[in-house]
């Protein structure tokens, strides 16, 4: 859902002081607060996309509520979720494999925000002979997120072969661009093996 948030949003960031890699928290919390306040913030995302004019809702809700509201569609760093799913056909040649590599932001309060991905190939014969980056892309599912594109790289570097994506997604608050993290993929493989991992964007 790619909807324009109302303006009560905007000052409800305004408020929190909400800016990419800043903590949200005014001071330390309790393991039970934070849950706590993940829940609370849930729940009133999930009524605020139930509705039938979410910007309406937004409007509507009281300022504790608009602050669990930006919680809720904040993402918190490092929180990146990995799952693993191989390519169908993964050998063409019995000296290649191929893997997709997944990623997921989600915000303290659980809210999946984006989602990524990167395909790429590996290839040996002896040691590594190619690293090939294959496809990849993104979406959004929040109120406010877009995925605004990506790029990519690959490469051989000692002996293991590289397939990088860089997946870039913006939070957008009534036209204002508040954040623009990137979300990344990489397949990697040495000979006979290949794996992955999320939130690296490096090649080695």
């Amino acid at each position: 859902m790619n909807k324009k948030p109302a303006k009560a949003l905007a000052s409800a960031l305004a408020t929190v002081g909400l800016v990419f890699g800043l903590s949200l928290a005014a001071g330390p919390a309790t393991a039970a607060e934070g849950q706590d306040r993940a829940t609370a913030a849930r729940a009133v995302y999930d009524r605020v996309v139930a509705s039938a004019d979410p910007d309406a809702a937004v409007e509507a809700l009281s300022p504790a509520d608009h602050d669990l509201f930006v919680y809720a569609v904040t993402p918190v760093s490092e929180e990146v979720t990995e799952t693993v799913t191989p390519a169908s056909g993964t050998t063409a040649r019995s000296s290649c494999s191929e893997r997709t590599q997944l990623g997921q932001g989600k915000s303290a309060a659980g809210v999946a925000l984006y989602d990524f991905w990167t395909t790429g190939r590996i290839c040996w014969d002896g040691g590594v002979s190619s690293a090939t980056y294959l496809d990849g892309g993104g979406s959004s599912g929040a109120l406010g997120w877009n995925y605004t594109g990506s790029t990519h790289a690959e490469g051989v570097i000692s002996g293991w072969g590289y397939a990088v994506g860089r997946h870039n997604f913006q939070l957008n608050i009534a036209g204002v661009v508040v954040q623009s993290p990137t979300g990344c993929a990489r397949v990697i493989g040495s000979s006979g093996a290949i794996f992955g991992d999320v939130g690296n964007c490096n090649l080695g």
